[in-house]
């Protein structure tokens, strides 16, 4: 009965193998036009893995097994359409065929005409990919085609330090997304031509920040409506910004803006007579917990660049300041485009910003360099000399204080996580430090 069964076993394993038809590999393209994501093609370990996920997916989806020993390897498309390699084409035997298209934002927007400019699509979606697969034999149409866009989102991270903002997510998410994309994309029952994902942050290997935060606990911030929400101390810290406002600078009639003779100076001495735009940019913040209501002050003006566009310039010199219930706890200075020699970035190589044993290198070409901060603010607070860095686009921000680096955090427009690498620092000193890290001016 036994040797029976064993038969009848073995007979439909071989009907099964028999029904399973062989696909072979044709052209796998792919293009960028954000940044370095298709360098991951590179990798052997991208190249197995996909091929797996392919694989797997093909014969639970439609029943069709990749010819024995294929190894995916994409190969990069140009902007006329052809590939740097054409794979051979086998004659009569169906064949996959996949095109990955990275767009940014924009380019998506304009290649498709698409009337969302003013939308939150713009202001959440990082990129887009275009996913497109066909199977087919040589000259015959298509019996198989499809295609699905992913938008891709800011996900939830741990990772701190300088991100990589044209390099959506690490080699293990960027699998991971062309997995699930296939899973919907060869599925006859799913009818999305779109999804959205959302992918933790890819970060540049640096020299200076990245090595002294490994295993150091982040401080995960809620952060809406210009309100932050955190614990430190074992308890809850609540820090609210105010509104943008400014005050123009009168300097002669009888409405004359007071202001210290040093400050009269230097703006005489920067600004141009005839330049009317001078103000003082004003929010005030509010620790909740303490009940300390405090206010900012930058002296700046308006000034043109060489196209006629508007901007903002902070006036040179510690004449900005933070004050306490009309005290003043701080005077700082705030410098914009300050390069830093002593730190390094080094472009060819990416992480997850937790663990930089997990180094990835996305482009060989990739150079060094040295550190362009967007502002270095420098001046005492409570009679401690204090500093705050800000680089990668306005996203880190490192808070020394006495020379020693204390905290450092993550966020442009509004407060994310941050490390705290020293916890004698008292809840009212970390949130002022914050409250001028990221105020509104600066982001």
């Amino acid at each position: 009965m036994n040797k029976l069964l064993c038969c009848f076993l073995f007979i439909g394993h071989c009907l099964i193998l028999n029904a399973q038809k062989v696909i072979y590999p044709g052209e796998f393209r792919c293009i960028s036009l954000n940044g370095p994501m298709m360098n991951y093609w590179n990798s052997e370990i991208v190249q197995k893995e996909f091929t797996k996920d392919i694989d797997s997916l093909l014969l639970k989806k439609l029943g069709l097994k990749l010819e024995k020993n294929t190894l995916i390897a994409f190969k990069k498309k140009s902007n006329n359409n052809q590939s740097e390699n054409v794979t051979n084409i086998i004659i009569n035997e169906p064949q996959l065929n996949i095109d990955l298209i990275e767009y940014t934002t924009a380019e998506y927007i304009r290649q498709f005409d698409l009337d969302i400019l003013d939308t939150l699509f713009v202001k959440e979606v990082k990129s887009v990919l275009r996913l497109l697969v066909n199977i087919k034999r040589a000259k015959e149409a298509p019996i198989f085609n499809s295609a699905i866009d992913i938008f891709i989102k800011v996900g939830i991270t741990n990772g701190m330090g300088i991100v990589a903002h044209n390099l959506p997510f690490s080699s293990k998410g960027f699998t991971e997304v062309l997995k699930k994309s296939m899973a919907i994309l060869l599925d006859s029952t799913k009818t999305d031509a779109q999804i959205e994902v959302k992918a933790a942050r890819v970060f540049i290997r640096d020299n200076f920040i990245l090595d002294k935060l490994i295993d150091k606990p982040r401080v995960q911030v809620t952060s809406k409506n210009n309100i932050s929400k955190f614990s430190y101390n074992n308890q809850q810290q609540i820090i609210r910004w105010g509104e943008q406002l400014y005050q123009n600078i009168i300097l002669t009639g009888k409405n004359k803006t007071a202001l210290p003779d040093s400050v009269l100076t230097a703006i005489k001495k920067e600004v141009t007579a005839d330049n009317d735009n001078k103000l003082i940019l004003i929010q005030d913040a509010r620790d909740v917990v303490l009940d300390n209501n405090y206010l900012m002050s930058i002296i700046a003006y308006l000034d043109f660049d060489f196209i006629g566009n508007q901007k903002v310039k902070i006036i040179k010199g510690s004449f900005n300041t933070l004050t306490l219930n009309k005290d003043t706890v701080a005077r700082f200075s705030i410098e914009n485009a300050v390069i830093d020699t002593s730190k390094k970035i080094f472009t060819q190589q990416i992480t997850n910003g937790v663990d930089n044993k997990l180094n990835f290198t996305i482009d060989s070409s990739g150079r060094t360099l040295s550190l362009a901060q967007d502002y270095v603010i420098k001046g005492k607070i409570w009679n401690q000399s204090f500093k705050i860095c800000i680089s990668g686009e306005r996203y880190l921000k490192e808070f020394y204080l006495e020379d020693q680096l204390v905290c450092v955090a993550n966020g442009d427009k509004a407060l994310e996580r941050f490390v705290v690498l020293d916890e004698s620092i008292s809840n009212s000193l970390l949130n002022a430090l914050l409250m001028i890290g990221f105020n509104s001016y600066l982001q």
